[in-house]
């Protein structure tokens, strides 16, 4: 599937079956959202205390896990873990409310999560710096060829 994700004439021409892979990835991902689909009708939201996560943010966190987990399942994986524990570690009932205020929680948590992405997004901007200065005339510059 990466390999069709990449190139999808490259994919062919090493005969992979381009129309297999894109159907297999559309059943896949469907699967995947009928999964989601049948728990939240199934009585999700009766049986969780929803107070505790914003499900307006659900599409936020899920681009900020494939961002840090790089699109790979094992990344993303961790990645999900991660976002778990600082959402279920600054909820309103982890928290001592002696020690931290609990209106705090969830900004706490917010903060966070905007760092990582931060960071994680910063990377790629010192990537383009870094390769930018050879243009503009900071960096080592190519060698010249000899003049004739």
């Amino acid at each position: 599937m990466r390999a069709v994700g990449f190139n999808p004439e490259a994919a062919r021409y090493s005969g992979i079956g381009v129309r297999r892979s894109y159907f297999l990835a559309l059943a896949i991902s469907g699967a995947f959202a009928g999964v989601a689909g049948a728990i939240d009708v199934i009585g999700f939201k009766y049986s969780v205390d929803t107070s505790d996560f914003g499900t307006n943010a659900v599409g936020f966190t899920g681009i900020a896990v494939a961002l840090l987990g790089r699109n790979k399942p094992v990344g993303i994986f961790f990645a999900g873990i991660l976002f778990a524990a600082l959402n279920t570690g600054t909820s309103s009932r982890q928290l001592d409310p002696e020690v931290f205020e609990p209106a705090l929680a969830s900004d706490l948590s917010t903060m966070i999560q905007a760092l990582v992405i931060f960071f994680v997004g910063a990377e790629l901007l010192i990537h383009y710096i870094w390769r930018a200065r050879r243009y503009v005339g900071l960096g080592p510059a190519a060698p010249e060829k000899a003049a004739p």
